[in-house]
């Protein structure tokens, strides 16, 4: 259970924020950092994110679903949000089928003239998927984040150096680099 719990925690983070993003109009002051903004992510990109990890995890968007949004604001607060389904292959085909992903994260980060520490406050959202699970069918199965215990990681930080662009943010954690 706790592993599912750190892949459930791990994907939530990952797929959203390591997408490229295409930045979306925001009203903000003239003076504000060029880290304020707000992001998409279509399914495509999110899937091509999944795959730059090196992990064997295959994601095809179906359709349905948004994408994902992910929001940094001027008042020290950040959010992602994500709806979207895939068809999915993981671990050699041991796991195969289709999910709907539906999540939510958001919490506060501080500011210095080069780094951005990110602090989860809250998540939540669910994965249902139906397919094969180690040569089990699997129907409806509903993976909640709340199930798994989600509030044991809030408080958890990461730190990026950040690369103001003219077309965008690069954000660079020590484990992968984010090309907003």
């Amino acid at each position: 259970m706790r592993r599912r719990a750190l892949i459930a925690i791990a994907a939530l983070f990952a797929v959203p924020l390591i997408a490229a993003c295409d930045p979306l109009p925001v009203p903000v002051t003239n003076d504000a950092p060029c880290y304020v903004n707000t992001w998409t992510m279509t399914g495509d990109e999110i899937a091509d994110a999944v795959s730059s990890l090196g992990v064997d995890v295959t994601l095809v968007p179906t359709g349905a679903g948004t994408g994902a949004r992910a929001s940094i604001t001027e008042d020290g607060h950040w959010s992602v949000d994500a709806d979207q389904a895939f068809d999915v292959d993981a671990i050699g085909g041991a796991v195969h089928g289709s999910a709907n992903v539906r999540a939510h994260a958001s919490g506060t980060y501080t500011a210095t003239d080069t780094a951005l520490e990110f602090t989860l406050d809250d998540a939540s959202g669910t994965v249902q998927y139906t397919g094969t699970f180690f040569g089990l069918h699997v129907t409806d199965y509903n993976l909640s984040l709340d199930d798994v215990g989600v509030e044991r990681v809030y408080g958890w930080s990461a730190t990026a150096q950040y690369t103001c662009r003219a077309d965008g943010l690069t954000l660079e954690f020590p484990a992968f680099t984010l090309d907003l």
